[in-house]
């Protein structure tokens, strides 16, 4: 069996050892543009993909299994790859620790109004004002629209900041959920009706929403521009 890596992904030596035991392993540690990309895929029968080339030229790919060490495949036309044989599998979760931190990095940032500190010359002490005050996290609540890996981890640094948390999932009624809401966690790329909803009907609540999936960088970019609008 012929396995390629496209790209250096970190892996740790246990789990080359694991890999290497699969087959005949290619590793390679530089980005590939699409070109050099189909050249180092050539053969395989898997290929443990980065984003890198693969975005370029996925349509080009057939009857293989890739692999990749994250989240997000938007990038991917899955009808495309599924009708010439090709299998992707992702990896759900891998990221919640660091998405969760981002996400309760955000609620602190609305909460206590750090835009009006930052990069700030005022000086307090010297010119006698005092900073308006803010309340902290302690004590309001966060509805988390899905429970998955994410909203799960969430929930949990949302409890150590002792906030009071409302999950939310599929069978729960949308409106009791928020209603007494002061920070609502909007699932990446909720594919349902619910945001719309949301902003109609609860306009003063503070909302971190993602409206597609821009991956984690991305995403939470997308989300920080939100917060500071």
């Amino acid at each position: 069996m012929k396995i390629v890596v496209t790209n250096n992904q970190d892996f740790s030596e246990e789990q080359k050892q694991r890999l290497d035991s699969l087959g005949d392993v290619t590793y390679y540690d530089s980005l590939p543009d699409g070109d050099e990309y189909l050249q180092r895929v050539k053969d395989a029968d898997i290929i443990c993909s980065g984003t890198a080339g693969l975005q370029d030229v996925y349509e080009q790919l057939s009857d293989v299994y890739i692999t990749v060490s994250f989240v997000s495949v938007a990038f991917l036309d899955l009808d495309i790859m599924g009708k010439k044989n090709v299998q992707v599998s992702n990896a759900p979760g891998i990221n919640r620790y660091a998405v969760s931190e981002w996400i309760l990095f955000m609620m602190l940032y609305m909460q206590r109004d750090m835009k009006s500190y930052l990069n700030s010359e005022v000086e307090y002490r010297e010119s006698g004002k005092l900073p308006h005050l803010t309340d902290g996290l302690k004590d309001q609540t966060v509805t988390i629209l899905g429970m998955g890996n994410i909203g799960k981890r969430v929930r949990d640094l949302a409890l150590a900041f002792e906030m009071n948390v409302i999950e939310h999932t599929r069978e729960s009624d949308l409106s009791e959920s928020v209603k007494d809401a002061d920070i609502i966690v909007a699932d990446n790329a909720s594919n349902d009706d619910s945001i719309a909803l949301l902003k109609e009907k609860f306009p003063n609540v503070r909302l971190i929403e993602l409206d597609k999936n821009y991956g984690f960088a991305g995403g939470y970019n997308y989300a920080l521009k939100q917060i500071e609008a």
